[in-house]
């Protein structure tokens, strides 16, 4: 009896194993796939860009039907930014329409910051009003957004975007936690579009925080929500942009490294909207110094770097025998006072990256502690912060500009 049994546990074991195999590979993901425009169905001009029956269709048509079940499920259609649409695909279906179209998997990706552009020394200059007729988009009214209150001659459009966020994060948005509406609650929008006159940063950089474009009218396409931003929702935002009549488009948002331009889907949007006589600047991000760094960059965007922002906060760390060393800082705090504070080495103390949870309290108490390159300075100023240090210098294995 015992063969049997052996034989049976094994048997099991195999199509066990088998299945756990299916399942991974018939697990939902995203995808984006570009359709030529000879074999794209026809879409609605206006309000194709959730009109998923088409290009459903158009599934059923292109996929087998041994890798038919589950069934691909579309939650964007594109006519403007690109021709195509957005999916949820098993990696099998995916893969097979990869053979024949472009198919970029979904990608999440980041804000990026921008500044006044009083640096590049550009002055005011009087905006036309928007003629009549000409911006085809308009407000949408969400249970936290009331379009008719929010909007006017300045708020000219307002519209959010999340169907491929919901779907990379397997559940609709907690609206306990974040706006499912236009409605700007992280502010990176809005103080594009707004003018503030003592704006600063915890007491740094203080001036003048003022759009590129203050009289411009303005409509807000909302893509970013709290864990990020998807491919497919940008290019949404692009493809409803277009079909709005817009004549710029701003981003501020992308990646954290450049991609190839066939595969970055802003940089595909951004194409579709020059070609359709729309400016696009977008940021060259957050990242860097290094190789492929900086985003955005393809030859019809109009890329904005940081090298033509004036923020720096310089600050000293002066050594009990005089000696002075330059650096950075962004401390608000209250001073640490005009006399002398003990510095000593992280490898002293138990950690010379500052690491969490390694630092001796008793050896760092009442001392600013030097922590050599490792985690993120914010995660080792916390560690020193913790261990009962009053400060930390972090060093930097390159010397500053």
């Amino acid at each position: 009896m015992v063969r049997p049994l052996w034989a049976l546990c094994v048997l099991l074991a195999v199509v066990s194993a088998a299945a756990a195999a299916k399942e991974t590979e018939e697990q939902y993901s995203s995808y984006i796939v570009h359709v030529a425009h000879k074999h794209a169905p026809l879409l609605p001009r206006r309000g194709g860009l959730l009109s998923t029956g088409a290009y459903a269709s158009f599934l059923r048509d292109h996929i087998p039907v041994d890798m038919s079940d589950p069934a691909p499920t579309v939650f964007y259609s594109y006519s403007h930014a690109a021709t195509g649409f957005a999916a949820r695909l098993t990696r099998r279906q995916a893969a097979h329409l990869a053979s024949r179209r472009s198919t970029v998997p979904d990608a999440m990706q980041q804000l990026h910051t921008t500044l006044t552009p009083s640096f590049l020394g550009l002055s005011a200059s009087p905006v036309p009003s928007l003629p009549p007729g000409k911006f085809r988009g308009g407000c949408v009214t969400a249970p936290s957004f009331n379009a008719s209150a929010y909007c006017n001659g300045k708020l000219v459009g307002a519209k959010a975007f999340y169907e491929g966020y919901e779907a990379e994060l397997g559940r609709p948005i907690n609206e306990t936690e974040e706006s499912r509406s236009p409605l700007d609650t992280e502010g990176h929008g809005t103080h594009t579009g707004s003018a503030v006159a003592d704006a600063a940063f915890y007491g740094y950089a203080r001036g003048k925080a003022v759009g590129m474009a203050p009289g411009a009218s303005i409509a807000s396409y909302k893509v970013f929500w709290k864990y990020g931003s998807t491919s497919s929702d940008i290019l949404a935002a692009f493809d409803e942009a277009i079909a709005d009549g817009v004549d710029v488009i701003s981003a501020s948002i992308g990646d954290s490294w450049a991609s190839p331009f066939d595969t970055d889907t802003i940089t595909v949007g951004a194409f579709n909207a020059v070609r359709k006589g729309i400016l696009v600047s977008a940021s060259a991000g957050n990242s860097g110094p290094g190789e492929f760094s900086a985003v955005n960059v393809a030859p019809w965007f109009l890329t904005v770097g940081a090298s033509t922002i004036n923020r720096r906060f310089p600050a000293d760390v002066v050594l009990g025998n005089g000696d002075t060393f330059s650096g950075a800082s962004l401390y608000a705090g209250s001073p640490l006072g005009a006399g002398e504070i003990p510095l000593i080495y992280g490898r002293t103390v138990g950690s010379e990256t500052c690491e969490p949870g390694k630092l001796n309290a008793s050896l760092v108490a009442g001392k600013i502690v030097l922590c050599d390159p490792g985690v993120i300075n914010a995660v080792q100023g916390e560690a020193v912060k913790l261990a009962g240090g009053v400060g930390a210098i972090f060093t930097s294995t390159k010397e500053s500009p």
